[in-house]
């Protein structure tokens, strides 16, 4: 019953915890140095969740099996949910989420995260030409998404604030499956248009994409424009997009 798988996540997160930094040292990467900058904007996260709360999930988590390891994203995938829920109960939705829901992004160069902005590519291509040929002619460098749209994509949108925001956008994102990242994304660089064109270089779209001051973000705007958008994106490139969270190599 309810009670009993509470029991049994509680005893698996104090065994995994317990065993402190058991695996190679660099598994756990940098979770020390980013726990403490987790939504370090965000006051009502800073009251309710602790950087060494945040510290103990992360490395409980990392130690749960040996397919999971620490990325830099995973400190505020980790912050949404130790924000909503006890400790143990958002170490097994961590797991799950990094192990099941998007094991791509937590692999070796994060080839999910890589692959993710490859189908952002492709999707602005076939859905918002205008706003990538505008993106393309005021940026003029080989490869501008990467710049601009990996932290996002990497991190499921955390590095924009304000974080009740965020939290709206992740129950969609839950609720639908994760691929809708990828079309988020593109709907929040949609929300960015007009200040694209009104850009005179590289400079100033930098300042526009800025995960340090980044643009404050609107929910129900990014939702409305990307449920706006997924009607219109054919089978197989839906198809990819569904599938990139767990197997970054299919094509």
């Amino acid at each position: 019953d309810v009670r009993n798988a509470d029991a049994a996540v509680r005893r698996t997160y104090a065994l995994n915890l317990s065993k402190g930094r058991c695996r190679k040292a660099d598994i756990y990467g940098s979770i020390s140095r980013d726990v403490g900058r987790t939504f370090a904007t965000a006051s009502s996260f800073r009251r309710l969740v602790e950087p060494r709360d945040l510290e103990k999930v992360l490395v409980a988590t990392v130690n749960s099996s040996n397919s999971l390891r620490y990325i830099q994203g995973m400190s505020p995938w980790c912050g949404m949910f130790l924000y909503e829920m006890p400790h143990h109960l958002a170490f097994e939705c961590l797991r799950r989420f990094a192990g099941h829901l998007c094991p791509a992004y937590i692999r070796h160069g994060n080839p999910g995260a890589h692959r993710g902005v490859e189908l952002l590519e492709e999707c602005m291509a076939a859905l918002t030409p205008e706003v990538l040929s505008v993106f393309r002619k005021t940026t003029a460098i080989e490869k501008p998404l990467v710049l601009f749209a990996f932290s996002p994509m990497l991190s499921f949108s955390s590095s924009i604030p304000p974080l009740n925001e965020l939290r709206q956008l992740w129950d969609v994102m839950l609720s639908y499956g994760l691929h809708l990242n990828v079309i988020f994304v593109l709907a929040y660089i949609v929300l960015r248009t007009d200040e694209l064109i009104e850009a005179q270089s590289l400079e100033h779209v930098q300042r526009i994409f800025d995960p340090r001051r980044p643009k404050a973000l609107h929910a129900r705007s990014v939702v409305h424009i990307a449920m706006e958008l997924v009607p219109r994106i054919g089978d197989a490139l839906y198809a990819r997009l569904e599938s990139h969270c767990r197997d970054a190599s299919v094509s």
